[in-house]
């Protein structure tokens, strides 16, 4: 049950069965000489985190915003952090990704990121986002993340305004930094559980491409333990 939202004396969580998830997913990657090894790790894990952050965050008497109380330099709970929230949907739950926007934004800065052109009808944008006219004037590049288990395999993690803005006056395709399982760390999700579940995500389109060019079965499970 990942957190959904987090208000001053009140904690929302949202229902998410992981084993239910994780034992469909095995159905699609029939076959695999590691899938229980696989099944077992990822239903252990991910319940544990969640459990976790929940077990952290209802003691944490100063959680009345969304706050990372992991991370020294945002445990204040009077400088916050900025967040950007995005959901995954599936018939067995809803999970609520928590990226903190900071912390992109400092990767981006620091690695050498490549710039990518994305095209809209790969990309999601929040469908909350509110159209600010004054964005289509920000020349930053967005940055955008490859999610997995989608429709639309790239998400803006930021600069979302500035692409709905563009998107209004025609424009289809868009630059930007794209991160990928390659470039992340746990720093850019707010909670561990958060990064975990990204990570677990990443591994279901490893496995089944690995096994649809015919790789051997031990070399796909060495590169998922070595990307953990």
């Amino acid at each position: 049950m990942p957190v959904r939202k987090i208000e001053r004396n009140k904690k929302e969580w949202s229902r998410f069965n992981f084993k239910a998830h994780i034992n469909s997913m095995a159905k699609h990657l029939k076959g695999y000489q590691y899938i229980n090894e696989w099944k077992k790790y990822w239903n252990e894990k991910l319940t544990g985190e969640d459990l976790s952050i929940k077990k952290k965050i209802n003691e944490n008497a100063y959680f009345d915003h969304l706050a990372d109380i992991d991370k020294e330099d945002i445990r204040d709970p009077e400088r916050g952090v900025e967040v950007f929230q995005s959901s995954y949907v599936s018939e067995f739950g809803e999970f609520h990704y928590h990226f903190n926007v900071e912390a992109i934004n400092k990767l981006v800065n620091e690695r050498e990121v490549p710039l990518e052109k994305v095209e809209i009808d790969h990309l999601y944008i929040d469908p909350d986002t509110e159209y600010h006219e004054s964005k289509i004037s920000d020349k930053r590049h967005p940055i955008f993340l490859r999610w997995f288990l989608v429709k639309e395999p790239i998400i803006c993690v930021d600069g979302n305004k500035r692409i709905l803005s563009n998107l209004r006056k025609g424009k289809k395709e868009f630059n930007g930094f794209l991160l990928s399982p390659l470039n992340i760390s746990k720093d850019l999700f707010l909670f561990d559980v958060d990064y975990w579940f990204y990570v677990y995500t990443s591994e279901i389109e490893i496995i089944s491409r690995g096994l649809n060019a015919g790789l051997p079965h031990n070399q796909i499970h060495q590169y998922t333990l070595n990307n953990r």
